[in-house]
């Protein structure tokens, strides 16, 4: 009789472990998560209130010291609680530039359902960012940004006003990572298309900067077509934004244009720089340009001859750069005095005319 009885309270016990420590660990699970709730509060407050820095840093370090701990204990216990705290802690550590906690919290929380799509694109911005700016892994990185295009594409023809201006934001972010991935590799081509489309998508100047480095990486390459397309598009853009970064464009366009052998558009472009800032340099170039178009007339159109001169000799007045400055001089001497048998005071009456058309005298 004592055996059985023995043997029913066993059994009992057994039935109330089973039933009451679920909701004792349920019952933990929620301190542990209004614990990450209440440091949060905290920290969103102090951050709003401006209070001192140490402060902050205390609330914010306390905050992440509950999620983790919430994560380690009861992942997945709660899954819309788990995923809200992988949020957060994604999100705190990407802003500290802590890409490794980003990567180790951020893969834990793509692999769980229920995230919405705009929720998930974020999510692999913050995966995508991490893996590419820290050259820890380019191939997850970008199969993070094509995760976002594929997002982006599904949900972008059925948006509008600001809903639809996000989606463009994240696809601009996620095609600027994609580039930056392609430049680092040196395919310019794939880099600078996958930049003009994010441009096209999230304009802003650092993306602009990118594609006109890249038009000096053709010029130097002597890829003077691909060169002219990009300085195109990005002078264009430019000339909205920033007109002194823009006339730096303008001349590189102006050498381009030369190169490729269009000696009026290459006069055009310096001229209509020129006309903003007249230095040694650019009087140079343009002279140097109707001599050209003098030899190519076989001699036979001294205007531009007296064109060309007339540049140098404004080249020579305005001294810098000095490079060019001396050049101009040695050439304007060479044809006026050496070809022309000019005198020196017929020399030095083509650059007077020089500082009237200066407005110098």
């Amino acid at each position: 009789m004592k055996k059985k009885n023995s043997v029913l309270i066993v059994m009992l016990l057994a039935l109330a472990f089973y039933l009451i420590m679920p909701n004792m660990i349920y019952a933990s699970e929620a301190t542990s998560y209004l614990a990450f709730i209440d440091a949060t509060t905290n920290y969103s407050a102090m951050v709003r209130a401006k209070k001192p820095g140490e402060e902050i840093k205390a609330a914010q370090a306390k905050m992440i010291a509950a999620g983790e701990k919430y994560i380690k204990k009861y992942e997945d216990k709660v899954p819309v609680n788990t995923s809200i705290i992988l949020q957060n802690l994604v999100l705190v550590f990407y802003n500290l530039k802590k890409y490794d906690k980003v990567i180790y919290y951020g893969e834990k929380l793509a692999k769980k359902p229920g995230l919405k799509d705009i929720q998930k694109a974020s999510l692999f911005l913050f995966l995508a960012d991490s893996y590419i700016s820290t050259g820890k892994d380019y191939k997850r990185g970008v199969d993070f940004a094509e995760g976002i295009e594929l997002i982006v594409n599904n949900n972008i023809n059925t948006s509008t006003g600001l809903q639809k201006k996000r989606w463009q934001n994240l696809l601009g972010q996620a095609l600027r990572l994609k580039g930056n991935v392609f430049y680092i590799k040196k395919d310019y081509d794939n880099a600078v298309a996958n930049f003009i489309k994010s441009y096209n998508n999230y304009p802003s100047m650092r993306t602009l900067k990118v594609i006109r480095e890249i038009g000096r990486k053709y010029f130097k390459q002597k890829q003077y077509k691909k060169a002219l397309g990009v300085f195109e598009f990005a002078y264009k853009e430019l000339s909205k934004k920033s007109p002194k970064r823009a006339q730096e464009c303008l001349k590189l366009l102006g050498r381009t244009y030369s190169k490729l052998g269009m000696i009026d558009k290459a006069i055009q472009t310096f001229s209509k720089l020129y006309s903003k800032r007249k230095n040694a340099e650019l009087a140079y170039r343009i002279g140097a340009l109707y001599n050209k178009k003098f030899k190519q007339s076989g001699g036979k159109d001294k205007s531009f001859l007296e064109k060309a001169k007339l540049y140098w000799a404004e080249s020579v007045v305005l001294k810098s750069p000095a490079l060019y400055s001396k050049q101009a001089e040695k050439i304007l001497k060479n044809y006026m005095i050496s070809m022309e048998k000019a005198t020196l005071q017929e020399y030095e009456d083509i650059l007077k005319v020089a500082k009237k058309r200066l407005g110098l005298i």
